[in-house]
């Protein structure tokens, strides 16, 4: 075998690996509100007969988790990802833009990241990854006083497997085969990070639904006879 990669370090760190993949300074962006990645609840039996209007601050719409030269626009997707899960137990739903209010809606559901969601980066790309998502909810009535609101917290320590031995070995290659371009195994490592990010967020809002629906039914339709049920929440429960 080769001197040159028998001597090799089997690990290779995450933050000299993804700057490598973009000199020129360009910053490569994923998005988590797209089709692939948004849940899809079924209608349950019994749906609050209210229409609902769905507000996230801007400045959990702008977070993303983030290394250097990709981001993962991870706060953009609260809005999409809550918007299924009310659709399910809500007669409508109705997502706020620009501020602007919603004629006709009979609650707000104000949702947002809370401070302790983060991403804390292995040291190498073969590391563990780990994702938390702190996820606030508040359901208010028309005159804005709040009807019930609950917190979520759930951390999930991902591992990018073949994707970060791909990114590993293409990237070690490339250093002395000019032919050798680590670009495709890069996409490839960062859209696994992207399936893991999804996925924390995915649970944070499954739990969040359970807790809105079980807790606080009473409270946001004190005058419903029947209501829906959430199915039993993905996760260990906080």
């Amino acid at each position: 075998m080769n001197s040159r990669f028998s001597s090799m370090p089997l690990k290779i760190n995450l933050s000299l690996v993804l700057l490598l993949a973009c000199l020129s300074g360009c910053t490569t962006v994923h998005h988590l509100n797209t089709p692939e990645f948004i849940p899809e609840y079924a209608k349950k039996q019994n749906p609050f007969p209210l229409t609902v209007a769905l507000s996230v601050p801007e400045e959990t719409q702008k977070y993303a988790f983030t290394i250097p030269t990709v981001r993962w626009e991870v706060g953009e997707a609260v809005s999409s990802h809550m918007a299924s899960g009310l659709q399910a137990v809500f007669k409508d739903v109705a997502v706020i833009k620009d501020g602007k209010p919603v004629a006709g809606a009979d609650l707000t559901a104000v949702c947002s990241l809370g401070k302790q969601t983060e991403y804390q980066r292995g040291m190498f790309v073969s590391s563990d990854q780990t994702f938390v998502v702190q996820l606030e909810c508040r359901v208010l009535d028309q005159s804005k006083k709040t009807l019930w609101e609950g917190t979520v917290l759930h951390t999930n320590v991902y591992n990018a497997g073949m994707a970060a031995k791909m990114l590993m070995a293409t990237s070690a290659a490339s250093i002395f085969i000019k032919s050798v371009d680590p670009s495709s195994a890069q996409q490839g490592y960062q859209e696994s990070l992207a399936v893991g990010m999804n996925d924390t967020l995915l649970v944070a809002v499954d739990q969040m639904m359970a807790r809105l629906v079980g807790e606080g039914k009473s409270r946001i339709c004190p005058d419903c006879t029947s209501y829906p049920e959430w199915h039993k929440p993905l996760g260990k429960q906080p």
